[in-house]
């Protein structure tokens, strides 16, 4: 059985069959051997949700050449990293039971476009679907649609830095360049472009979905409070029409909130990491429950990153966690407002 944390009372009572969406963290894989069954404990723990979402951090690769975009200068100082993992990761990710993976990060253009697009031929071959990157901008912005139980899910996934400096770094696609999704807000940040790019890629996905789920890689590395223009633009895309919001990048914890019933997960942690020391080791799956057409409840697992790899946290470890979890997620409340 799990040792999980419901968000508060369930969000609402439905009817129908259940579907249940798994999110994680970071897969920072570089410097990390493949290991066929690394996953197979902590899932043996939280059961097979219909679908599974993480974000691909480092590119299981051996193609292309490092990006020129992020000087030698930086990166020898440790201001810029440029990571690929073994190519092998990929039907282990795949056996683990993932589903969709963004590509839609800071990382995806590391080993430039034969990088990118290696590995999201690589992804899709083994059953998975990468989003948030690809070819073109044409195909980096197009969400990915599963079916669960007969219920479907878009996903769309966006690197929203906010100051196109650190966008540019990045390998933004273009209509005839290799790329990831840039959502360009800029110094101004939530912008009335920015909204109106969002009611339209959020209404196109709803077209072809029944739930929609927008992911960002965003926010402040190792702060663990999200910043005032992560909680606007959260709310901003629960305004456009989505049902949660997905986050990466801090590389650590950072509290959820319910915004007009919909879940916000500012920074889900890492999920597998090289160094993880201190909070960059701490790491949870995050289950969404949906029926009948609204979800009905939120359930937390908490986990450590050791030796490179999640284990589930057990007893007062796992309650100690829960808490901290739980203190935080209220304190933000405080200060932000429900938004209910």
């Amino acid at each position: 059985m799990w040792l999980t944390y419901v968000a508060g009372q369930a969000i609402a009572a439905a009817q129908g069959a259940p579907v249940s969406i798994a999110v994680v963290g970071d897969l920072m894989l570089n410097g990390l051997a493949p290991k066929p069954h690394v996953f197979r404990s902590l899932r043996m723990d939280i059961g097979m949700p219909d679908v599974t979402f993480g974000n691909l951090e480092t590119l299981p690769t051996s193609a292309g050449r490092p990006t020129t975009a992020k000087s030698a200068r930086d990166v020898a100082a440790k201001r810029q990293y440029v990571l690929r993992a073994s190519p092998g990761w990929v039907p282990v990710l795949a056996a683990a039971g993932f589903d969709v993976l963004s590509l839609a990060n800071n990382h995806a253009m590391d080993y430039g476009a034969e990088g990118l697009l290696d590995t999201v031929s690589a992804v899709q071959r083994a059953g998975m679907r990468p989003v948030g990157a690809g070819s073109s901008s044409t195909e980096a912005s197009r969400p990915v649609v599963v079916d669960a139980s007969g219920v479907r899910v878009a996903f769309l996934a966006f690197l929203a830095f906010r100051g196109e400096g650190a966008l540019a770094a990045c390998g933004p696609a273009s209509p005839t360049r290799a790329g990831v999704n840039v959502l360009h807000g800029g110094a101004s940040g939530v912008t009335e472009r920015v909204r109106a790019v969002l009611r339209t890629a959020i209404s196109d996905a709803r077209r072809m979905a029944n739930i929609v789920l927008v992911s960002y890689h965003w926010g402040l590395e190792r702060h663990r409070t999200p910043t005032e223009y992560q909680v606007a633009l959260a709310r901003a895309t629960i305004d456009a029409g989505a049902d949660g919001v997905i986050g990466h990048h801090p590389h650590v914890l950072q509290p959820y909130a319910i915004y007009r019933g919909k879940p916000i997960l500012y920074s889900l942690g890492n999920f597998t990491a090289p160094n993880h020391a201190g909070p960059l080791g701490d790491t949870m799956v995050f289950e969404m429950r949906y029926r009948g057409g609204t979800w009905t409840s939120l359930r937390i697992t908490p986990a450590r990153i050791r030796g490179g790899f999640p284990i589930k946290l057990i007893g007062t470890d796992a309650q100690a966690e829960l808490a901290r979890m739980g203190a935080a997620t209220r304190d933000l409340r405080r200060r932000i407002g429900r938004g209910e």
